[in-house]
Parts: C-alpha cells; structure tokens; sequence
C-alpha cells in the first residue's frame, strides 16, 4: 500500500528564518501594540505572495492562492490556532477546515467572506448553526448581532461556515447555572448572551467560560516547542 505524502504549506511558504522573526515580533517585550506587530509581520511577507485579508485582536490573518494563514500575534493568537486545529474535525461542516498548525501559523481553507447585507439574510441559517453548536459547546463572538457579520462565510456550495473559532469550549453543564437564584441557562434568541430561564439575568458567554477556565499557562500549552513542530490533519 502505497504510504500517503502530506505537504507542509507552512514550510512550503515560510522559511525557518521567517518563522523565527515572527516569533521574535511576537514576543518583543518592547512591541505593546498589535497593530505594530501586524505591520512589522506584513512588511516580513510583503514579497512571499501573501495578501492581508485583515487583522483580529490577536491573530492576522493572510491568503496565499487557495489557503488561508492565521499569525498569532500574542500567546492567546498561538492558544486559538490549536483551538481550531484541535476542533477542526470534529465541528464540520460548520466551520472552515484547519489543515495544519505549529502555534505560530494555522492554515485553513479560504470560503468566501460574507457582507452585512448576506449576514442579515442568513441570520436564521446561522441560529440554526448555532443551536446545533449549543448542545455540545459553549462558545463567544459568534452571536447574530451587527459586528459579528466578519465571523460568517460560506462555501462555493453556499454552506455557511464560522471563520473564528478559537473561543469554543465543550460545554460542562455544571457551570451552567445562575449566580443569581442557580437556576439554569439558556441562549437569548441571537446566542450573544447567555439568559437565566428564571429570573433573566444576563451573562456574557466569556463569565462562564471563566467558571471552568486554567491558569494562563495552559494557553499556549501546545506552544511548547516554539512553533516548530507542525502538525497536519486530513479533512
């Protein structure tokens, strides 16, 4: 039987000088500011073929031809690429397939990125989505409210997929209680808050989340070899 040959688009298109400065960029003391560390990582790829589809809060996010590449700014960009990676598979066909992840870079398919005019037609297909999701995760940031749109593609088939996933979370029922009076919760009807059934206090998805949380240094626990051990998944 003939032995598979899987391809590395990480080292195919970063070489371990570039991977070294990104790493570099991203844990320089003297760099506060993403927004420098976006900068200085752009101007790094600037004639490797790679072009900016934008920035997020800790991780910058490329394409080269028909993959996407997801840049950790920070220790929580490297703990939402493993997320991803880790969650891939098991979360299809609701988000976009993450093929490969060293920490420093996640490679993921590349879907075509919704606008706000498509998100408000297909808010209901995404509470669908996410109503699936609910019963087996918790998860934040993918709620149908206005600035959430960026968060939604779809496939040339038109199958709707989550572009960010790095804050889902399997869900542990028994931190899904009220502060309030220990009733139950619920999802409201957009998934941006979570709802007591009993007296409707409201939480934020991330105080939950913080019920079950670890210590910071589990973030980037799969961070440990510096972004240099690479691995691949088939989807």
């Amino acid at each position: 039987m003939e032995e598979k040959k899987y391809r590395h688009r990480i080292h195919e298109l970063f070489s371990e000088e570039v991977l070294q400065k990104i790493w570099e960029i991203q844990r320089d003391p003297n760099i506060s500011n993403n927004n420098e560390k976006v900068r200085q990582i752009l101007f790094l790829l600037k004639d490797l073929g790679f072009t900016e589809i934008g920035p997020g809060t800790n991780r910058l996010t490329v394409r080269n031809k028909d993959y996407v590449f997801k840049i950790a700014l920070d220790n929580y960009g490297v703990r939402d690429n493993w997320t991803e990676f880790d969650y891939s598979q098991e979360l299809q066909p609701y988000v976009t397939k993450t093929y490969e992840c060293n920490g420093i870079v996640a490679v993921a398919e590349y879907v075509n990125l919704m606008t706000q005019d498509e998100f408000i037609e297909s808010k209901q297909n995404i509470r669908n989505i996410l109503e699936i999701l609910s019963k087996d995760y918790l998860f934040c940031d993918m709620g149908t409210i206005s600035k959430n749109f960026t968060n939604f593609g779809y496939r040339n088939n038109d199958e709707i997929v989550i572009l960010d996933y790095g804050y889902i979370y399997p869900l542990d029922r028994k931190i899904m209680y009220c502060t309030k009076c220990g009733n139950a919760l619920k999802w409201n009807n957009d998934y941006s808050k979570l709802v007591c059934a009993r007296c409707g206090k409201l939480f934020d998805p991330i105080e939950v989340r913080d019920r079950m949380w670890k210590d910071e240094k589990d973030f980037v626990q799969h961070a440990r070899d510096d972004g240099k051990k690479i691995k691949i998944k088939i989807c």
